[in-house]
């Protein structure tokens, strides 16, 4: 919530928000998709939270399918190989 008087966002308890900008919103985004999560900015409110989750599991899909596609090619080049030597 934007509050007038002190000219920055707050939460629902009145303290000053982390999310004070579209850069910073962005790093946490990149930080909670990515899973480092360094916890240097944290959502406080349920609303915030609920959108939090989705955003994490969406970086472990990101991150987890890609692996097992780069995975499963190495292998399959691996024994085409080992097949080509012998």
């Amino acid at each position: 919530t934007w509050d007038q008087k002190t000219q920055m966002f707050v939460d629902s308890r009145g303290n000053p928000s982390s999310f004070d900008s579209i850069p910073s919103a962005f790093w946490f985004v990149m930080v909670t998709i990515t899973t480092t999560g360094y916890g240097d900015m944290v959502p406080t409110t349920f609303v915030g939270k609920l959108i939090a989750f989705p955003a994490m599991m969406c970086g472990i899909l990101l991150i987890a399918l890609p692996s097992i596609i780069v995975g499963r090619n190495f292998t399959l080049v691996w024994e085409a190989m080992r097949q080509y030597r012998r």
